[in-house]
């Protein structure tokens, strides 16, 4: 699993993340719902991207974290855990590319 730091900013607070938050059977926080060129997809979050930090503070609940982003101003942090990259080829396999090395 991969570790990202994703840092946004916006100009007022009226202007929208661009994400949404889940809850996994695992009491894990989910990123859902990444809108195709806001402010979250411009900084590289994705859909299924594990929250594992949010403005310094860890192991929060949805609910909390729902309240953070709500309340946040001008500036969010998040760390998230993020799966490899998987491609779904035309025969419904999931394919995982990865680079190993180069004789």
């Amino acid at each position: 699993m991969e570790t990202v730091t994703v840092r946004m900013s916006r100009g007022d607070r009226t202007t929208p993340w661009g994400f949404g938050v889940t809850e996994a059977p695992s009491r894990d926080v989910v990123i859902v719902n990444v809108v195709g060129g806001s402010l979250a997809d411009r900084a590289g979050l994705r859909n299924g991207d594990i929250l594992d930090e949010l403005e310094g503070l860890r192991n929060l609940d949805i609910n909390a974290t729902d309240r953070l982003l709500v309340t946040s101003r001008d500036k969010i942090e998040l760390v998230v855990h993020r799966q490899p990259y998987r491609r779904q080829n035309g025969m419904g396999v999931m394919e995982i590319r990865a680079c190993i090395g180069r004789d």
